[in-house]
């Protein structure tokens, strides 16, 4: 992954979709890599919120990475740690990179890259920065 980039990394990750968001996260941290990487999750709560203690402490001693968090369901410790209500929106972080390089990788829910998706476009980020993987509860049914 880091063999071909040299500009900031933005990681925005719905749900279970973060798991595979862990991985290339560690990857550019071992790596010492020196641009930016700034990480957007979103999911229902703190409760379900897998690798939150890993990816506090990545941030912590990591001066490149920055995480910006949105739960649907906050209690008073989330909001005073900065977590945003609501669904994942962009357009509610300021500090979102838009550097010329910059790549976006988005992984979730089919309609959360779909709204990721547009919402970037919108920003007038590149289609062909944007690379997406979809990853989450499969909308199959059995009969």
């Amino acid at each position: 992954m880091t063999e071909d980039l040299d500009a900031p990394v933005v990681l925005i990750s719905g749900g279970v979709g973060l798991t595979p968001m862990m991985s290339m996260l560690q990857n550019l941290v071992e790596k010492d890599y020196s641009h930016p990487i700034t990480w957007l999750h979103g999911c229902r709560s703190r409760k379900v919120h897998a690798f939150k203690a890993e990816l506090d402490e990545i941030t912590k001693v990591n001066e490149q990475v920055s995480q910006h968090i949105f739960y649907d369901l906050l209690t008073a410790a989330d909001e005073q740690e900065g977590v945003l209500e609501g669904f994942l929106d962009i357009n509610k972080i300021a500090s979102l990179p838009q550097f010329p390089g910059t790549r976006y990788y988005v992984c979730g829910p089919s309609a959360f890259i779909q709204k990721q998706f547009k919402d970037l476009v919108a920003k007038g980020i590149e289609k062909e920065s944007i690379l997406f993987e979809e990853f989450g509860p499969s909308l199959l049914q059995l009969n």
